[in-house]
């Protein structure tokens, strides 16, 4: 009976009421700009990129904190949960919770997250298929550090 056809069916059989159309087709989402969402993402990517490059200090504490902090919460929800749509996220590829620590770890640490990201967007030809604007609000602020690093 978990089946809604099944259920309707044992419905219209035992009580005598046939199934009414209420919805016909496929609800669509609300009109609106779908791509306001995603330009938030790559819009603070820039602002935390324009931070790092004015000031390499404040700017790697400021990526640290934004970054560790969506890593945090996105490996939480993924460990907690049991929704796939969040234990089987591609984003998880883009935000570690060790980003909390960019202003302790060294260049080592910088390069791989740089490589991994690099990763997560050639994948994304034909591999992943969530969008690639979150993935710069990593990506950027970390080319920034790693090219003020190359720049002294």
């Amino acid at each position: 009976m978990f089946l809604p056809s099944e259920l309707r069916g044992e419905l219209e059989r035992r009580f005598g009421a046939p199934p009414i159309t209420i919805v016909a087709g496929v609800p669509r989402p609300p009109p609106g700009a779908t791509w306001l969402g995603l330009a938030v993402f790559v819009i603070a990517g820039i602002l935390l990129a324009l931070v790092v490059v004015a000031n390499t200090r404040v700017g790697r504490a400021l990526a640290a904190i934004v970054l560790g902090l969506v890593g945090t919460i996105l490996w939480a929800l993924a460990a907690l949960s049991t929704f796939p749509e969040l234990t089987r996220n591609e984003l998880l590829l883009s935000f570690w919770p060790t980003d909390a620590l960019l202003p302790w770890l060294g260049a080592r640490y910088l390069r791989a997250r740089l490589v991994v990201l690099a990763l997560v967007v050639v994948l994304h030809v034909g591999v992943l298929v969530q969008p690639l604007a979150p993935t710069l609000l990593a990506l950027l602020p970390l080319v920034a550090l790693w090219w003020k690093g190359r720049a002294r």
